[in-house]
């Protein structure tokens, strides 16, 4: 499944993984509950609580696991060049 991650808020019920790809430039929020994630490109995990934000950065890919219910919601910064083609990021589904 492709979804434009322009603006999207998605909820994720525990134990739900969701793995982003080609998503540099994507702002991850916690609005509710408590999400794991790694990618590549950092070291070592990272725990989102609610109200916490987690830039997306290189090449864009990670993975991240509700740990309970949760509430995420990603953001694209607005491009501020019309002629530039949009990108969308490739949004996998997982079941646990």
């Amino acid at each position: 499944m492709k979804v434009n991650l322009t603006q999207t808020q998605l909820s994720l019920e525990p134990g739900s993984v969701l793995a982003l790809t080609d998503a540099a430039g994507v702002a991850l929020h916690c609005e509710a509950g408590r999400l794991w994630l790694t990618t590549p490109d950092q070291p070592g995990d990272h725990i989102l609580d609610a109200g916490m934000s987690f830039p997306v950065t290189g090449r864009g890919k990670l993975v991240l696991e509700a740990m309970e219910a949760s509430r995420l919601s990603m953001q694209r910064p607005a491009r501020t060049t019309e002629h530039l083609i949009p990108q969308t990021p490739s949004l996998i589904w997982a079941e646990s």
